[in-house]
């Protein structure tokens, strides 16, 4: 039985985004949580959204819109369509929820045969102020992937950092 590349590719984006949506859910239960035997005056939520592992690294809200924009852009690109444009203006658990679920939605409805068409080809995109090309099988393996984990995993571990009783298989999604 051979694989496509579109199931080797997109499918697993939307899990990683839908385990991180699932992450999101139990920060904002256990945020609430919390914030009944915290003074008003100071917000749990926010507390997360804004939290950062070190001080020149990209708060949680931004590590979730920049694994949201290389997932949606990467759908985008091996299906020859423009990605929708986000303001990255998500201040709350629920916004980035919502965004991550705009995400999942657009993934899922980009055509599955421009992808598999985009199997061979090349992938122009610009990062970092330069123009890189990459076969498209390249882009997924070692620019998105990896891109997009490594985003999502500072998620997970800001999380973490602020006591949210999550683990690897919160991470990981459920097993089939």
């Amino acid at each position: 039985m051979s694989v496509s590349f579109h199931q080797l590719s997109l499918p697993v984006l939307v899990r990683a985004l839908r385990n991180t949506v699932a992450v999101i859910d139990k920060t904002a239960a256990w945020a609430a949580e919390k914030q009944a035997s915290t003074p008003p005056s100071l917000s749990v939520e926010q507390g997360i959204v804004q939290s950062r592992l070190a001080p020149d690294m990209f708060p949680f809200a931004r590590q979730v819109q920049i694994a949201a924009d290389v997932a949606k852009a990467c759908a985008a690109r091996l299906s020859g369509i423009e990605p929708p444009k986000y303001d990255d203006n998500e201040a709350s658990l629920a916004e980035l929820r919502a965004r991550l679920e705009k995400t999942i939605a657009f993934i899922e409805g980009v055509d599955r045969l421009a992808v598999e068409a985009a199997s061979g080809g090349t992938v122009t995109f610009k990062t970092g102020g330069r123009d890189l090309t990459m076969k498209s099988v390249d882009y997924v393996n070692h620019y998105v992937f990896p891109n997009v984990y490594f985003h999502l995993t500072m998620v997970y571990a800001l999380v973490r950092q602020a006591g949210v009783p999550v683990g690897k298989m919160d991470f990981l999604g459920p097993i089939a």
